[in-house]
């Protein structure tokens, strides 16, 4: 005798609506966080390749700025899928 499991059949609490909101939010902040990110690394390997001058200062606090943020996010995002365990609110399925 098998087991046969559909996996369409699992269900998963889905997320309500604001916590839908606070992960897009983090999620995009966290996108241009990286992006910066990667742009800095690559300013630092081109100093070391070629010794041609550090990043700038800018480029250093708009990376740790935009990171901040990022994290703030984040925050948010846990904060509100706690407040999604605690109450019944409508919920919707998390998007792709």
């Amino acid at each position: 005798m098998s087991c046969r499991v559909d996996a369409h059949a699992i269900s998963i609490r889905a997320m309500p609506l604001n916590s839908i909101s606070a992960y897009n939010r983090w999620r995009e902040a966290n996108e241009r966080a990286k992006a910066k990110e990667e742009e800095l690394s690559r300013a630092w390997i081109e100093f070391f390749d070629r010794r041609d001058g550090v990043p700038s200062d800018g480029l250093i606090a708009e990376v740790a700025a935009l990171r901040a943020y990022a994290n703030e996010r984040l925050k948010e995002t846990m904060a509100a899928k706690e407040a999604a365990r605690a109450s019944s609110a409508p919920a919707e399925p998390l998007p792709e």
